[in-house]
């Protein structure tokens, strides 16, 4: 809708930000049929990565929305959960560990978090990079 179109509009909930927490809000309120308007500042997708971690619990809710596995289905490989300790940006990994609940089981929950792009997977369908 154009800028000029919803000077004058109504709605029940405005979102400011589309990006994944307004677009997660979104989609929930049309779930529940609740009339929403979203607005984003940008025409295009940012150029940098956001929604980088999908934790745990953002994966129930989208397992709820139906979307989880579509999520998980293009996220990164599981070495791009993991936290890497060195002396130096350029230098070895020292030490290394598992982000919680990226690709493994977390014993309440049903589904896992995933690491993913926003601007790569969830919007366009591109498959990461493996």
């Amino acid at each position: 809708m154009p800028v000029a179109d919803t000077a004058d509009a109504e709605t029940a909930v405005l979102i400011v930000g589309g990006g994944p927490v307004g677009l997660t809000a979104r989609a929930l309120l049309a779930r529940w049929d609740v009339p929403a308007l979203l607005v984003e500042r940008r025409r295009e997708l940012s150029p940098f990565p956001r929604s980088r971690l999908v934790n745990v619990r953002s994966m129930e809710i989208f397992r709820g929305l139906g979307l989880a596995g579509r999520i998980a289905a293009r996220a990164f490989p599981p070495e791009y959960g993991r936290i890497r300790f060195r002396d130096t940006l350029g230098g070895p990994d020292f030490a290394t560990a598992a982000m919680t609940g990226i690709r493994a089981p977390v014993p309440e929950s049903p589904v896992t978090g995933v690491v993913t792009s926003q601007d790569l997977a969830a919007l366009t369908g591109t498959a990461p990079p493996a």
